[in-house]
C-alpha cells in the first residue's frame, strides 16, 4: 500500500508542474494585455461623454447706492464688452461733476499769472537801478541827495522785491489748485461714471436680478452675463496615462477635437480646441483625472450643457 502511494505521487506531480506553469504564462499574458489596453491607440486618445461648460458666469454689480434709473438690456440679449447694462438715479453726481468744471475753469485763469511775474521782475528791476544810481550819486557828490530820498529808494526796492516773491508765489499756489481742481473734476466724473452698469465682458445676459426703481447698494449683482464666444468641455481619462508630471504637460497645448454627437456619425458637428488644463489629482472612485479643452465659438454654434466625445492629438511620449 504504501508503495503504490508513492508511485501515484511521483505520477500527480508533473502535471501539476505543468498546471503551474500554464497558468503562470496566462497571468503575464493578463498583465501584458490589460497593461496595452491602457495605452491610446494611434495618434488621438478618444474621451467619450464629455460635458460641454462656460468658462465665466460673470455677476456684474451696482458700484453706487441709489435706485435703479434704467435698465437697457432683457435675459437672452447678446451683448459686447463695454455695453450699458443698467444706471443707478446720476442727478447729484452730475451737478457734483458741473461744479468741478467751474472750479477747473476758475482755477485756470488764476494760474495764468505769468504776465504778473514779468511785471513783477520789471518794477524790481527799475527799483534796483534806481537805488543804485542814488548810492552812486551820493557817492560822488555829497549832499546831492538826502538820506530820507536814499532810505525811500532802498524801501522801494525791497517793496518790488518783495511783491516779485509773492507774485511768483501766487502762481505756484495757483498752478497747485488747478492741480486739485483737475483731480477733484476727475473724481466727480469717475463718480458719474460709477452710476453705469456697464458689462465688462461680452456674452448673453443671463438673469437681470433688480428691476426699474429698486434701491440698490454696491456689491449687488444687478445683471448676470454668460460668456459664450469661448467655452469648454470637460472630460476624463485614464490616470495611468498622464501618471508623471512631464506627461501632463505635454499634453497641455494639444489641439483636440471635438465631436457632437460622436466621431462615427457622419453629421456630426465638429469643433476645433486646444487642451488648456489637466487635472494632477485622480478621481478616487474612477481612477480618471479631469482634461479640460477650450474651443472658440464665435458663431454661437456650440452651447453649454451639450454632451459629445473628444479626440485629443495624444503626444507621443505621453503614451509610453
Amino acid at each position: 500500500m504504501t508503495y503504490r502511494s508513492e508511485i501515484l505521487t511521483y505520477r500527480v506531480q508533473p502535471g501539476w508542474l505543468l498546471l503551474v506553469g500554464w497558468l503562470s504564462i496566462a497571468a503575464s499574458n493578463c498583465v501584458a494585455w490589460s497593461q496595452s489596453e491602457s495605452e491610446p491607440t494611434g495618434a488621438t486618445v478618444t474621451v467619450p461623454r464629455v460635458l460641454v461648460t462656460p468658462i465665466s458666469e460673470t455677476e456684474v454689480p451696482a458700484q453706487v447706492p441709489g435706485v435703479l434709473a434704467a435698465v437697457s438690456m432683457q435675459v437672452g440679449d447678446m451683448i459686447e464688452a463695454g455695453a450699458v447694462l443698467a444706471r443707478v438715479d446720476d442727478a447729484e453726481a452730475r451737478m457734483t461733476e458741473g461744479l468741478a468744471e467751474v472750479a477747473l475753469e476758475i482755477a485756470e485763469i488764476e494760474a495764468a499769472g505769468e504776465p504778473l511775474i514779468e511785471a513783477a521782475e520789471a518794477a524790481y528791476e527799475v527799483a534796483k537801478n534806481n537805488l543804485r544810481r542814488a548810492e552812486e550819486s551820493l557817492e560822488n557828490f555829497r549832499r546831492s541827495i538826502s538820506q530820507a530820498e536814499l532810505d525811500d529808494y532802498r524801501l522801494k526796492a525791497t517793496e518790488a522785491k518783495t511783491f516779485l516773491w509773492q507774485q511768483r508765489r501766487d502762481v505756484e499756489v495757483a498752478g497747485l489748485t488747478r492741480r486739485l481742481r483737475r483731480q477733484e473734476l476727475e473724481l466727480a466724473s469717475d463718480l458719474t461714471r460709477r452710476h453705469s452698469i456697464v458689462a465688462p465682458v461680452g456674452g448673453m445676459v443671463k438673469a437681470v436680478e433688480r428691476e426699474l426703481g429698486e434701491w440698490v447698494v454696491p456689491g449687488q449683482s444687478i445683471v448676470t452675463i454668460l460668456r459664450l464666444d469661448r467655452l469648454r468641455c470637460v472630460g476624463f481619462i485614464a490616470a495611468d496615462l498622464v501618471s508623471e508630471a512631464p506627461r501632463r504637460a505635454s499634453l497641455v497645448g494639444r489641439d483636440a477635437t471635438l465631436f457632437i454627437p460622436a466621431p462615427d456619425d457622419t453629421a456630426a458637428r465638429r469643433f476645433s480646441g486646444t487642451v488648456t488644463f489637466v487635472d494632477p489629482e485622480i478621481e478616487p472612485e474612477s481612477d480618471q483625472v479631469r482634461v479640460w479643452v477650450e474651443i472658440e465659438n464665435e458663431d454661437l454654434r456650440l452651447r453649454p450643457g451639450d454632451r459629445g466625445t473628444l479626440e485629443i492629438d495624444w503626444p507621443a511620449a505621453a503614451g509610453r
